[in-house]
């Protein structure tokens, strides 16, 4: 338990009514999914890091890494990531596109 969920559960109670018990229930499903979300990203990001800048190809095409999400897929967090189109000669497309590839449909990467 974290800080924030040891606080509403520590405060002595002598009454409650259902409506105190309903906003301390979702205060700690607040806190509860935020911590979640956090082990998530963390363990993608350490399972499947990626630089920003990096070439990833999938069976689309290339992109340039410029941001990466997180994402649950049969209850394993992994990575999602979004980027400028690349060309086939490695330049970024003159429109600017982007696109997401998923972490299960890469097939190369190339650091920076």
């Amino acid at each position: 338990m974290n800080k924030n969920t040891e606080s509403i559960l520590a405060k002595p109670v002598d009454a409650m009514t259902f409506v105190e018990y309903k906003d301390k229930l979702n205060a700690m499903r607040k806190v509860s999914e935020r911590a979640e979300r956090r082990l998530a990203r963390t363990y993608a990001d350490i399972n499947f890091f990626v630089e920003k800048g990096s070439i990833i190809t999938d069976s689309i095409g290339s992109i340039k890494v410029i941001s990466s999400g997180c994402y649950i897929d049969n209850g394993e967090p992994k990575k999602a990531f979004t980027g400028i189109m690349i060309t086939g000669k490695g330049k970024e497309y003159k429109n600017g596109k982007h696109r997401t590839v998923y972490q299960d449909n890469i097939r190369n990467v190339n650091s920076t």
